[in-house]
């Protein structure tokens, strides 16, 4: 099972790491360089 989230704030992360956590491959894709931040 592979999934893509968009954006790497905070509910990107959250929900990545869920999936995670749940077997998924997930790719996160942001536009920021920066990991968790806050635009």
């Amino acid at each position: 099972k592979k999934v893509a989230v968009v954006g790497a704030g905070p509910a990107g992360l959250t929900v990545a790491n869920r999936l995670n956590r749940k077997g998924y491959t997930v790719t996160i894709y942001d536009k920021a360089e920066a990991r968790g931040s806050s635009r």
